[in-house]
């Protein structure tokens, strides 16, 4: 759910004016949730995620890892 958001956040972007300004920072804070809810620790979902089928964590982990790093450098 919380990509979904970072999605619809990434597409206000283009629009400009106070969709930019909302958009940019609300991409960027749900991005680093995602990330942060799919850590294979105990009170994240990524640890149920991680006991169930680790290539599926890997294979949304890994990718939004990444893009995670482009988008803040």
């Amino acid at each position: 759910m919380i990509i979904l958001i970072a999605i619809a956040c990434l597409f206000l972007i283009p629009l400009g004016g106070i969709f930019r300004t909302a958009g940019m920072p609300g991409f960027s804070i749900n991005l680093l949730t995602g990330v942060f809810e799919l850590l294979p620790v105990t009170p994240c979902d990524g640890k149920d995620v991680f006991f169930w089928n680790k290539y599926v964590r890997a294979v949304v982990f890994v990718p939004l890892l990444l893009v995670y790093f482009l988008v803040n450098i």
